[in-house]
């Protein structure tokens, strides 16, 4: 991929998903900030675009599955659900109680701790509606998209946009919450006397991170955009 300043990070990461490891080396946003340029959040945050650049060329010939863009969107939406819908539900409780054991334990010498915890419980209890959202409406549409010649139907949200707009809305507000807990664990590191339990919530809590990020990734820069084309041509009737 010719990489340009114009260049998007959701499109980096879309041609090679490898990239995300250069992007994270940097703490650039490729999920909720997918649409930024390269080189305006390099100027923004006064980071080397030219550098950048060629550490991400540098992994251009690795081999890489396009996996994620050929596969059919029905297909794509059961990868999400049993490879991230189903990863937050069976973690969800795992995390909650171990950063309640932790709180109990330390919260007086680390207040910061409470706070982890509100971001926490509210991001579960926004994530467990906003997947139920996408299973419940988005997703069999999509199937239903799928299997039809055209699309005859017209859906009570009148277009695709209008859900994908408000999901999109929900992951930003996803992406703000786990980026604070980020933040006030100082990028998921303990203290250095910490305990086993500490130590091993931190680590919970950074992979939640990771998994989120490709989570956000895959609907907001491969699975959306390709739902509201495929939606567009069969309402316009083009053979795809």
């Amino acid at each position: 991929m010719n990489i340009a300043p114009e260049t998007t990070l959701g499109e980096i990461v879309k041609n090679n998903f490898r990239a995300i490891r250069v992007l994270e080396k940097y703490n650039l946003d490729y999920c909720c900030g997918g649409k930024k340029q390269l080189s305006s959040i390099c100027s923004e945050r006064g980071l080397n675009a030219e550098k950048i650049t060629e550490e991400l060329s540098e992994i251009e010939t690795e081999y890489v599955s396009e996996k994620f863009n050929i596969w059919s969107l029905s297909f794509l939406c059961s990868y999400i659900i049993v490879n991230h819908h189903e990863y937050l539900r069976r973690v969800f409780p795992v995390i909650s109680a171990h950063i309640e054991k932790v709180v109990n334990a330390h919260g007086d010498n680390f207040p910061y701790l409470s706070e982890v915890k509100k971001n926490f419980e509210r991001l579960k209890t926004d994530l467990a509606s906003h997947m139920e959202k996408e299973e419940s409406v988005l997703f069999p549409y999509i199937a239903a998209m799928e299997t039809e010649s055209r699309t005859n139907f017209y859906p009570p949200f009148g277009n695709v946009e209008t859900p994908i707009s408000v999901l999109i809305r929900e992951h930003s507000e996803a992406g703000e919450e786990i980026e604070m807990i980020k933040q006030l664990t100082n990028n998921f590191t303990p203290p250095a006397n910490a305990c086993t339990t500490f130590r091993v919530t931190f680590q919970e809590l950074e992979e939640f991170y990771k998994d989120l990020k490709i989570h956000i990734h895959l609907e907001n820069n491969i699975l959306f955009p390709r739902t509201v084309e495929m939606e567009f041509q069969k309402r316009n009737q083009i053979i795809i």
